[in-house]
């Protein structure tokens, strides 16, 4: 049941986070920039619901990869909002 919700939030928070990112111009780029930013922190946790609900507590206990993966998955995710995002919302960021 919870990976459903995490699902449906993710699913409905990265579509809020694309129409603001199509449309710039419907709001100033300072609290744009404020809602990507939360609506992108909903999805990678949402991200990381999912995955941590895959797993059972005994599997998240024996495996040394699961806290390695979640922080390589949240270092590609950093370098995609740093390299990808902000420069689709801000143009003279880089």
């Amino acid at each position: 049941m919870a990976k459903r919700i995490y699902t449906i939030v993710g699913a409905v928070a990265l579509m809020i986070m694309i129409y603001f990112i199509i449309t710039p111009q419907t709001i100033a780029s300072r609290p744009l920039v404020l809602i990507v930013t939360i609506l992108y922190a909903i999805v990678i946790a949402c991200i990381h619901g999912v995955l941590a609900h895959s797993l059972s507590v005994k599997q998240k206990g024996n495996l040394i990869f699961y806290p390695v993966f979640m922080g390589i998955l949240f270092g590609i995710f950093s370098f995609i909002y740093i390299y990808v995002l902000l420069p689709l919302i801000l143009p003279n960021f880089m």
